[in-house]
Parts: C-alpha cells; structure tokens; sequence
C-alpha cells in the first residue's frame, strides 16, 4: 500500500509558520501598546483572517476533523467568548458600584492610557456576534458517516467562531496592556 501524498500547502503543516505568527502577535501586542499606536492593532487581526480564511475555504485543509473534532473546537472557542463576556460584565458591574474616589482614580488611569471609546467597545461586540450560533449542515454532499467530510458551512461557522475569539483575546490582551503602562510610566 503506496502512502498517499499529503497537498496541504506548508505553511498549515509547518510548526515554524505557526511560531512566526504567534511570536509576531506578542511583539506587536507589547509594541503597540508601548507606543499607543492604535491605528495598528488591526495588523494582527488581518493576519488572523487571511490565515483563517486560507485555511478553512478548503475541505482538504480539514480532512482530517470530522464533524465531532470542529464541534468540540466551536465549544471551546465559544467557551472562551462568553467567559470574557462574563468577564467583562463584571468589570462594568465592578466599575459602576465603585466610589466616587476609587471612581476618580480609574477614570485617571483611562485619561492617562488615552484609549479609544471603540477600541474598549469593540471586543464585547465581535465576541457576541461570534457567539451567535447559526444552525448548518455538518457533512458535506455524499458523506455517508460523521467521521467523513464535513460541509462548507460547518467550516464557516468553525472559521468564523475561531476568528472572533483570536481577535476578542487579542485586542482585549491590547487593552490590558495599554493600561498596564498608563499605571506603570
């Protein structure tokens, strides 16, 4: 029996790859926010969707899940939106109950990080809207088992979900960070 060859391009089987977008997303992260340069943040983001979208607009990209594999990896990245959903609804609930002198002191500390108002917004909304499940079709046309193919759309939502959650983590991590050095300089 001839091993069959594997065509999935390189850089989705290289570990290397996966190292430089990672290593690149902590750099820009502490980078970024050092200087404040806000009209970046978007770089990473954009590196992320045109990863995502390479990778999940081929069925042979994922050939290797079966529908159970992508709904086990739509749990946990849903999980991970609505945790920092919950999260955030306690910071606001934190926010909204503090004194008027404790009060003070975070809003200086908002002043001080010059953050922009969709920037602090932003993460709460793509983590809804990433959230928001949308029935589909699991197997692609002629899988005749849950361990064969999986459709287009399940792919998608897959996508999408994983989408979100990188760019909720990453810009929330941003926000932090910005914050972190209006306390620390």
């Amino acid at each position: 029996m001839e091993p069959t060859r594997d065509n999935r391009p390189w850089l989705f089987k290289s570990g290397f790859a996966f190292v430089v977008v990672i290593v690149s997303a902590a750099l820009t992260l502490v980078t970024l926010s050092y200087f404040r340069l806000d009209s970046l943040v978007w770089f990473m983001p954009v590196i992320f969707l045109i990863w995502d979208t390479v990778f999940f607009r081929s069925a042979e990209m994922t050939e290797d899940r079966g529908p159970h594999e992508f709904i086990g990896q739509l749990r946990a990245a849903r999980g991970t939106m609505l945790a920092f959903m919950a999260f955030y609804a306690v910071l606001i609930g934190s926010v909204l109950t503090l004194d008027v002198d404790k009060y003070q002191q975070l809003r200086a500390l908002f002043e001080k990080a010059d953050l922009p108002p969709y920037l602090l917004i932003v993460p709460l909304v793509i983590a809804s809207v990433g959230s928001l499940y949308l029935p589909v079709v699991w197997r692609a046309p002629g899988a005749t088992d849950h361990a064969q193919g999986v459709s287009a759309a399940m792919r998608a939502l897959i996508g999408n979900a994983m989408l979100c959650e990188k760019i909720v983590v990453y810009i929330f991590t941003y926000l932090v960070l910005r914050l972190m050095w209006a306390f620390l300089l």
